[in-house]
């Protein structure tokens, strides 16, 4: 795809029962499609192919998917921002996420599409949906809601090294958890001064409008379930109670996977999750076997402590 002057590289993957033009498109059909995008400059595959193996499971079901790689980011033309994560954390990939929704959704005849996005692609997926009425849906994958600190110096790690190998350190570690979490008390629920205010007000948006959004958490170091570590500011909680009664927020915790979800719990975990999902928001497509059905149920069964 040609946008906003860069040539953009993707891959779709066609529900397999779809018959074919000339040129390789699926027939017109008015479905959602799902478009996915990775975090910061890892590749559209994902980390381990895990968007390749979920874009191919979406598909079975009679969902399209589809992977890019945005502009200045893999194998799309351009230069990567010289500061990347400033870059997508004030919302600088809208406009190309934007302009791909509408090609694809074009060229596939499309209804509508329901964006994935994995940890920071889950910040550019949030921009673009509350700009554009092309998106419908959001999946969002280990989000986050702040401005993550500069780079950890040596010195820091080797801090975070000791105190959790250290018996000292790890009583002073959570000592320490403990006077962040009187300060929070005593701040109530006043947003952190590092919170991403803009991307903030992109999701007051899309929930007060009743968008459906599915949320994916790993739990954290010393955390439990969604919730994050003693002294941290609990953002979900924080924006559970924006929509009011209009709010299609939901908030699902996998056990044993980690960030990149990359792992056989975090895939089928994942899948699982986001194909239920869109049975429920997005029925157009049921009547189909899912993925996740033809596994094993020994498989499925490793998640029950999800």
């Amino acid at each position: 795809m040609d946008v906003l002057g860069r040539t953009v590289q993707g891959t779709c993957h066609v529900p397999p029962d779809e018959t074919s033009d000339a040129l390789g498109q699926p027939a017109s059909h008015k479905i959602p499609g799902v478009l996915f995008l990775s975090g910061l400059l890892a590749p559209r595959a994902g980390n381990g192919d895990t968007l390749v193996y979920w874009a191919d499971a979406l598909a079975r079901s009679g969902y399209p998917s589809f992977r890019v790689d945005l502009p200045g980011t893999c194998d799309s033309d351009g230069d990567a921002p010289a500061e990347l994560m400033s870059f997508i954390n004030t919302g600088r990939y809208e406009g190309a996420t934007i302009e791909i929704i509408r090609q694809i959704r074009r060229r596939f005849d499309l209804d509508s599409i329901i964006l994935v996005g994995h940890c920071s692609g889950s910040v550019t997926a949030i921009f673009a949906a509350a700009a554009d009425g092309d998106c419908r849906g959001l999946v969002l994958l280990e989000p986050y809601f702040h401005l993550p600190p500069p780079a950890a110096t040596q010195a820091r790690d080797a801090l975070s090294q000791w105190a959790a190998s250290n018996r000292l350190g790890g009583i002073l570690s959570n000592l320490f958890d403990r006077l962040k979490e009187l300060r929070l008390r005593l701040r109530r629920a006043e947003l952190p001064r590092n919170a991403n205010f803009p991307l903030v007000k992109c999701w007051r948006s899309l929930a007060s409008a009743g968008m459906p959004i599915l949320i994916i958490k790993v739990p954290g170091a010393k955390a439990t379930a969604a919730k994050p570590r003693l002294g941290e500011f609990d953002y979900l909680a924080h924006l559970a109670g924006v929509g009011g009664s209009r709010s299609r927020v939901e908030v699902k915790v996998i056990q044993g996977t980690s960030h990149s979800f990359a792992d056989p719990v975090g895939r089928l975990g994942v899948l699982r999750y986001t194909e239920s999902w869109l049975r429920d928001s997005f029925p157009q497509a049921t009547g189909k076997r899912t993925a996740a059905q033809d596994h094993s149920a020994s498989e499925l069964s490793k998640l029950a402590a999800c």
